[in-house]
């Protein structure tokens, strides 16, 4: 190596100054080799690093952390991303091969992904009842549009096409803005029960907006081969149905 590890002038064998550098350094290196096998163990066993998930903005994450969590903790060393984002976002995002799995609407179905309907949402039209007596006192018929952005072209009305359009980036986002009285806006049926109750929601008249109903599917790429984590996320991924 071009220096002395030990210095045997002594009675006492010891480390030379470049010994005592050299075992500092390598030191670690030897324990990263020792643990080598167990950090290679999960690739043998074809567990991914990570796993990259899409999930629809218009969805709440509530009913899958129990699975996320179990998931997590059997395979802890896969690194979990989990991104929100439109459905076109997702599809887009599975056939590029960036996500390995995405839980969204679909309303078109493309050859090379594989769909399983999870549930079904009843989405609401609603407003607080402040804004919607406004409305109707005011006779005025130009309703401000609260919306998810990437979501508003499927969630369109023909007859509130050129209405004003407030875009926003999430479920949770579009709940507080209608329910602070600045517009109206579809809204998931069991997001929104407690406050149809309460009245602090009403719904629409059915010649203002009617209520639409979305399939939510799991979807992922026919084309890639699949390892253990994300075939078990696959398995066990179920929603609720929506009431």
């Amino acid at each position: 190596m071009g220096f002395n590890l030990f210095d045997r002038s002594q009675y006492k064998m010891q480390l030379t100054v470049q010994g005592e550098a050299f075992y500092h350094k390598a030191k670690p290196l030897v324990a990263k080799y020792r643990q080598l096998p167990t950090d290679i163990a999960p690739i043998l066993d074809n567990v991914e690093s990570k796993i990259r998930v899409a999930w629809d903005i218009a969805l709440d994450l509530s009913s899958v952390t129990e699975l996320f969590k179990k998931t997590t903790l059997i395979y802890q060393h896969t690194v979990f991303h989990f991104n929100q984002m439109d459905y076109l976002a997702s599809i887009r995002s599975l056939l590029a091969k960036e996500v390995d799995l995405a839980v969204c609407y679909a309303d078109t179905f493309h050859i090379d992904l594989e769909y399983i309907c999870l549930s079904k949402i009843n989405m609401l039209p609603v407003c607080n009842d402040e804004y919607l007596q406004t409305m109707k006192s005011m006779h005025s018929d130009k309703w401000m549009r609260i919306m998810i952005e990437g979501t508003y072209f499927k969630l369109q009305d023909k007859d509130l096409m050129n209405n004003a359009k407030c875009l926003v980036k999430d479920m949770q986002a579009s709940k507080q803005m209608i329910l602070a009285g600045l517009g109206i806006g579809r809204l998931p049926k069991n997001l929104i029960k407690h406050e149809i109750e309460s009245g602090q929601l009403r719904l629409l008249p059915a010649d203002i907006a009617l209520p639409l109903e979305l399939s939510i599917y799991k979807i992922r790429n026919k084309q890639i081969e699949h390892g253990k984590v994300a075939q078990f996320l696959w398995n066990n991924l179920f929603l609720n149905e929506s009431d």
